[in-house]
């Protein structure tokens, strides 16, 4: 299992693009994969954006009520992969920006 996690604060605008685009990018690549998605305190609607995706999208949502910072939210999305990871030998942990720093084409070659 490939656990993509993502730190997000006030990340509206993208975060619903960048997840679509990663689904495009795993189902060509064919490995499974599973999202991790910290909204870490957003107030511009980053949490309603997520919500939808869970129905559709192998997502974990979680959420800070108040911002942690990006070390607190990146150790929360990590802990959270080993928590799930039912072989932790095996199973590989991406960390990704929800603002596109990080662009979804690239995840093949990082996972390699």
């Amino acid at each position: 299992m490939i656990y993509i996690c993502i730190p997000a604060l006030d990340e509206a605008p993208t975060v619903g693009v960048l997840l679509w685009r990663i689904r495009q990018v795993m189902t060509e690549f064919r490995r499974d994969f599973h999202l991790i998605v910290l909204d870490d305190g957003s107030s511009d609607g980053t949490a309603e954006v997520l919500a939808p995706y869970a129905r559709v999208l192998p997502l974990t949502l979680l959420r800070n009520e108040r911002p942690q910072g990006y070390a607190a939210a990146l150790e929360r999305v990590l802990r959270e992969a080993v928590r799930q990871s039912t072989h932790p030998r095996r199973d590989t942990a991406v960390v990704m920006q929800a603002d596109f720093t990080d662009l979804p084409e690239q995840l093949p070659e990082l996972i390699k």
